[in-house]
């Protein structure tokens, strides 16, 4: 049997309906998979979870916070999770990586770790900030600067990674980015006229690689995927490698 379009008194669609079987009505807002922050890690009230009863590893302790460190007197590496390409009200992100790399100087570091696996994008324009502290640093040097990163790594944070490739010595642990260095971005709201979806549509070609570069992704430099016996473990299987990294 086909599907029908009931209208309403003003004469546009409003929902789709198979006579004598169905009817689809509007839910709440579907939850946007392209933020600037993936969240999707958090535990919901009320749900059970692999890791009840484990640790919070540490990329997972404060993901609603933009940007923070901790030093890992461990491995003797400062840890860097940076989840949105945005700046603080009061606190920009020239000034805390200058924390953030003075903290790692201090401490006597031998490697600097940046975190990216949560961050989903931002405004790009911030990141010349984030690539000057670095590589000025005594980090930019092989096995010094470890980047992680991952399937949810891209949009203005992809835009990062292009950047350390092309001009620093980081080195990617985890999982591959999230999209190609060459990609389509900057995607605009539209509405659909009778059925009200709202779609995105890219705007902006942003070349930021080699024009020749048709990778899917970035890859990394140490794999080293998540597995759900170290997620349940509250083990993080990609900042034990980067802390194996030597200099």
């Amino acid at each position: 049997m086909p599907w029908a379009w009931p209208t309403n008194p003003g004469g546009r669609s409003s929902r789709w309906k198979r006579p004598g079987i169905a009817t689809m009505s509007s839910c709440r807002p579907f939850p946007m998979l392209n933020g600037e922050t993936d969240l999707t890690w958090l535990r919901r009230p009320g749900w059970v979870d692999a890791r009840d009863g484990a640790p919070t590893p540490l990329w997972l302790s404060d993901p609603e916070n933009q940007y923070w460190y901790r030093s890992l007197d461990r491995s003797r590496s400062l840890y860097c999770q940076l989840n949105a390409i945005q700046q603080k009200s009061g606190d920009s992100l020239r000034a805390f990586m200058d924390r953030a790399i003075a903290a790692a100087d201090s401490a006597g570091a031998q490697r600097f770790i940046l975190d990216l696996r949560l961050n989903g994008g931002g405004n790009g324009n911030w990141n010349r900030d984030i690539v000057r502290a670095l590589i000025k640093s005594r980090y930019d040097a092989p096995g010094r600067l470890l980047v992680l990163i991952g399937r949810r790594t891209w949009s203005a944070a992809q835009m990062l990674l292009n950047s350390l490739e092309n001009f620093s010595d980081a080195r990617f642990v985890g999982e591959p980015s999230a999209s190609r260095g060459n990609v389509y971005g900057d995607s605009k709201k539209i509405t659909l006229p009778n059925s009200l979806l709202t779609v995105r549509v890219s705007s902006l070609y942003w070349q930021l690689s080699d024009p020749r570069d048709d990778r899917p992704y970035i890859p990394v430099d140490v794999p080293a995927e998540p597995t759900f016996e170290a997620y349940a473990a509250g083990k993080d299987p990609a900042l034990e490698a980067a802390e194996r990294v030597g200099p």
